[in-house]
């Protein structure tokens, strides 16, 4: 499925609440498949969304109007929501699990923290697919003035394995 940003876009400025929710539920059900597809080749959730929202972030911070990009934001903190997720932007918030984004010579990057004793953690590049990422593990420090975001699981919400659950349970 390719997104219409374009008909999106025209949907948003002719503020029609019901396209513009028909537009966001085909949005978030793309992003599900997206998610499933990456994790199914190794990636993990949280990186997922690390990189989606850094990404979209630089460029609100250049356009702050673009009403696509405010969207397209909504949509990663609805997304984050209905996995138990949340954005946060103190390093020494930092957690085994987490996906972060720091910056290193001037570029961002997306890493998944394997472990985490602040300001030394632990990292692998984020994976998106079979084979694009080493599998080395690299430990570095962690500055407040490299660090940009981290996305983690919410401490109130159990880790809870989305696929397990059942719309329909019929007990025999």
């Amino acid at each position: 499925m390719d997104i219409e940003w374009d008909k999106i876009r025209k949907i948003i400025e002719s503020k029609d609440d019901s396209a513009i929710a028909e537009s966001k539920m085909k949005v978030l059900d793309f992003m599900e498949k997206q998610a499933d597809s990456l994790m199914k080749n190794g990636g993990s959730l949280q990186g997922i969304i690390a990189s989606t929202f850094q990404w979209n972030e630089s460029g609100l911070n250049k356009n702050k109007s673009d009403l696509i990009l405010q969207f397209k934001q909504k949509l990663l903190y609805s997304f984050m929501q209905k996995h138990g997720m949340s954005i946060y932007r103190n390093a020494s918030s930092i957690k085994s699990g987490d996906a972060i984004v720091i910056k290193q010579k001037g570029k961002m990057f997306a890493y998944d923290v394997i472990a985490a004793a602040y300001p030394n953690i632990s990292i692998r590049l984020v994976k998106f697919t079979k084979g694009d990422t080493p599998t080395n593990v690299d430990t570095i420090k962690i500055y407040e003035h490299n660090f940009i975001l981290g996305i983690g699981l919410n401490k109130d919400i159990p880790n809870i394995n989305h696929k397990s659950f059942f719309f329909f349970y019929n007990k025999i």
